[in-house]
């Protein structure tokens, strides 16, 4: 899990993905942290 400031947000995942990984969104709950997977 990686937290950025907005701005820096693309060019981070951008880089993830040209890395190999899979970036995917992540929502902060008051359980915990959420993810989920949208199918493209």
């Amino acid at each position: 899990m990686f937290m950025t400031d907005p701005e820096r947000r693309y060019r981070l995942v951008t880089a993830l993905n040209e890395a190999g990984a899979l970036a995917s969104p992540v929502q902060f709950t008051e359980s915990g942290a959420e993810a989920w997977t949208i199918t493209r």
